[in-house]
Order: structure tokens, then C-alpha cells, then sequence
């Protein structure tokens, strides 16, 4: 699902110390560095932005606003922040948005891996360079790492598989941020849920953000139906009354954590609505650490034979989710991944309207699995009838 990203993010940008402490932050850098030592990688540049923070604000606690941000872990010590800023006179604000206390502005990039692959800044030269993020880079910015490290013949690794391991299993502190955000999901869905018959779509969605933005969000995103669930699309018109069911997606971020899925709501009683709630029960009942993803999409598709499914899921019935609206693995046929203990997913099944004009149904839930039972964090369910 690709929801429309907002070009200024207007929410909350204050970092909640109590949830999220410095301490934090230190264990997940020991962490990494644990496994850089194992695969013999001297350091890492860790790449974000405002779209594609997650890995970044996973380490540091930053998310850029506007522009870009990388991240540098060494193997052992601190690390350091390069920030794509207009002047240095930002860098003292960004610092309250972030534990780490080396906070370069992003012209500085050469001179920083200069001394780092020729050991000038007292440490042992590096010989490997870890890159998590290339796939977002822009190319004159990729083209700035790779011409430093190609002249002193440092190879760069991909490292995000290294990352993604760590990324996918919830810490204890994340876990309590993602209910947060469930959460305020909840209480925003619920305030469009609730709007009289004859407001407008718009109306409705402009609500529950208003109620996300109150209650501390950072990022709110939304795409919705005005046609029964057969297509989707942001807002476009002002004032357009809404076909039953209502049928839209509601993602909020909260302390950089997404919560986020599909809700279908209405007062006709819907067959395919009750094909997807079953479906969910089912795959939820299963679902434990090491359960190939493939197998719950197998699940899905045998629950909901033979109706087709909604083409807005893009052939998903599932995905990660954390820092990432959208964070791995998808789950799809073909996927070789399986389910991590302590991992947050977003399940969802969605059934497409029939050809003579019948309603389709979306639903979501979110949950987090661990060896000992199957935690539902947020369930679209609760809003839909």
C-alpha cells in the first residue's frame, strides 16, 4: 500500500526520554558492534531519511525532517551523526533529538571518512565499510562514499541483513512505544469511525488526525475509498459523501514507530467482511515463532478461496512493521522468511467486490509474537460493526 507522504512533517518531534532512554540507544549500538566484529566489519555508515529513517532512527533517534541523515558506527566506541543541514546553526537544535554527541553537518563527509579509512583519528584504519540504506541514496551522494573508499581500496558490504536482525526483533522499550502508537491508531480510527452518516470523507479522516496530531503523533497518513473499496486514493475533493461501507487506511507514527492498517466500517452486514475476520482468527491461532510466512499465505488463500483479493494489498497478506511503516519480511507466496520471537506484524486480508456491484472488505490487525503467546496490539475489527 502506498500511502501519500506529507511534504513538512507538523507533529510531535519531542523525544520522550522516559520511554526511550540513552541507554537504549548504547545497548543497540553494542549490539550491532558485536555483530561487526563477528563479520569483521570495521565500521558502518547507516543511511535515512525522511521517507526511509527507520535503520537510522533505530541507532540514533533522529529522523530528518526534510532532508538526509547518516549515522557512522564505528567497531568499538561512539558513534557519530552526519546531518544534511542549510547552515551549522542547526546543529545545536539537533541535538535534542538525538543521544549521540558527535553531530557533524554533512559537508564533512570526506574529511570524516578520510580519517577513518586512513586511521588519523587514533583508531585502527578501516579495512571493510559496512552500508545500510544504499538503495535510498541519492547518486551524487553515493558517489561521494564510493570515491574516497574506491581511492584507498576499502570494499563496501551490505550490511543490512545484519541490521534487519536486529531491527525485526522488539526490544522491551519498542514494544512499548508500538502500543502507543496502537493507541493513538485506535482513538484516531475510532473518531472517524464514529462521524455521522452524512460527513464528508474528508471531514472524517481531517478528525481523526486531528485527534493523532493532540495525542502526540509525529506522522499521520491516510488513504481512503470513496467507492466501496474498489479503488483508493488521498484526499483530491473536499466535500464527498462516502458510499457504505467506509473503507480506508490510517497509519500514525509515534516516537518514530508506525502503527497502521485498513479498516472497513458500515451498517450493511457484509459475507466477505466475515471471510476476512475468520481468516485473521485463523492465522492468528498459528502464528509462532519460525512459522514460514509462506505457509500463512497459503492459510489466507485457502480461507478465502474463491473469492479474489483486494488489489490494493499487492499480493501481501503481511509484513513487518516498527520503525518502518513497511518493515520486512512481506508476507507472499515466494517469501523465504519466518517469523521472529518478538516480532511486530501487521496481518492483513482483503477481499475484493464481487462484479455485481457488492462490497469489498479490508481488515488489519496488528500483533506481536513471542515464545510464549500472540499479543493483538491493534485489530481493525473493533471499529467495523
Amino acid at each position: 500500500m502506498r500511502t501519500m507522504h506529507p511534504v513538512v512533517l507538523r507533529g510531535c518531534s519531542t523525544w520522550d526520554r522516559h520511554l526511550l532512554p540513552d541507554d537504549e540507544f548504547r545497548s543497540r549500538v553494542r549490539d550491532i558492534q558485536q555483530r561487526m566484529q563477528a563479520e569483521n566489519v570495521d565500521g558502518m555508515l547507516v543511511f535515512g531519511s525522511s521517507a526511509h529513517y527507520g535503520a537510522l532512527c533505530y541507532f540514533s533517534n533522529y529522523v530528518p525532517k526534510l532532508e538526509w541523515a547518516m549515522v557512522y558506527i564505528p567497531q568499538s566506541g561512539a558513534p557519530s551523526l552526519l546531518v544534511r543541514v542549510l547552515a551549522t546553526r542547526d546543529l545545536p537544535g539537533i541535538q535534542s533529538e538525538t543521544w549521540v554527541e558527535d553531530i557533524r553537518a554533512a559537508h564533512d563527509l570526506e574529511v570524516l571518512l578520510e580519517r577513518l579509512v586512513t586511521g588519523a583519528d587514533g583508531r585502527s584504519p578501516v579495512r571493510v565499510m559496512g552500508l545500510y540504506g544504499d538503495r535510498w541514496l541519492p547518486s551524487p551522494l553515493y558517489a561521494r562514499i564510493s570515491a574516497v573508499l574506491a581511492r584507498h581500496g576499502v570494499p563496501v558490504r551490505d550490511v543490512q541483513p545484519m541490521v534487519d536482525a536486529l531491527m525485526w526483533r522488539k526490544r522491551p522499550r519498542e514494544l512499548r512505544a508500538l502500543r502507543e502508537a496502537c493507541a493513538i491508531l485506535g482513538a484516531a480510527v475510532q473518531t472517524a469511525v464514529q462521524q455521522p452518516d452524512h460527513v464528508y470523507a474528508t471531514h472524517r479522516l481531517l478528525a481523526a488526525e486531528r485527534v493523532a496530531w493532540d495525542m502526540g503523533a509525529r506522522d499521520v497518513r491516510t488513504m481512503f475509498s470513496l467507492d466501496g473499496g474498489v479503488t483508493f486514493g488521498p484526499f483530491e475533493t473536499h466535500g464527498t459523501t462516502v458510499r457504505d461501507p467506509l473503507i480506508f487506511y490510517m497509519a500514525v507514527q509515534y516516537q518514530g514507530y508506525w502503527a497502521g492498517g485498513f479498516v472497513t466500517a458500515g451498517q450493511t452486514p457484509s459475507p466477505l467482511y466475515e471471510k476476512c475476520r475468520q481468516a485473521l482468527d485463523d492465522v492468528q491461532s498459528s502464528l509462532r515463532p519460525g512459522l514460514a510466512v509462506a505457509d500463512v499465505y497459503t492459510m489466507v488463500q485457502e480461507r478465502t478461496s474463491p473469492h479474489p483479493w483486494h488489489p490494493v494489498l499487492e499480493g501481501a497478506v503481511g509484513h513487518g512493521i516498527g520503525l518502518f511503516l513497511e518493515e520486512g519480511p512481506r508476507w507472499t507466496a515466494s517469501a523465504c522468511a519466518k517469523l521472529e520471537a518478538n516480532g511486530v506484524y501487521s496481518l492483513q486480508v482483503g477481499l475484493a467486490a464481487p462484479a455485481d456491484g457488492g462490497h469489498a472488505a479490508i481488515l488489519s490487525r496488528m500483533v506481536a509474537v513471542t515464545d510464549k503467546a500472540v499479543e493483538v496490539l491493534w485489530d481493525s475489527d473493533a471499529y467495523g460493526r
